[in-house]
């Protein structure tokens, strides 16, 4: 399959896959997130969580996200959070989570 489809693929599953985490338990979900505490969620965070949110899934879906290339897991979680990110101050806030 083209890496297109996979990019947009990875997207959705991501979106979906934060927004599902998020509706469980929003506060904590940002707590496990936010690691050193600090009340927002840089980018590095959002990888690391991300990430491993998928690797707890293991089912199809995001068995697709790790196929792709580092780099381009890279754009794909970059674009998500940047599209949470209002304002684009390089970290997300408790609203900006919940989004």
């Amino acid at each position: 399959m083209p890496v297109k489809y996979w990019i947009i693929a990875s997207l959705v599953l991501i979106s979906s896959s934060c927004s599902a985490q998020v509706q469980n338990d929003k506060s904590q979900s940002f707590s496990m997130a936010d690691k050193n505490h600090d009340g927002k969620i840089s980018f590095d965070e959002f990888d690391v969580y991300v990430r491993d949110y998928l690797r707890k899934k293991n089912n199809f879906e995001s068995s697709g996200f790790f196929i792709l290339s580092h780099t381009t897991q890279e754009e794909v979680l970059k674009d998500r959070f940047n599209k949470m990110d209002v304002g684009h101050k390089g970290y997300l806030l408790p609203n900006e989570w919940k989004r």
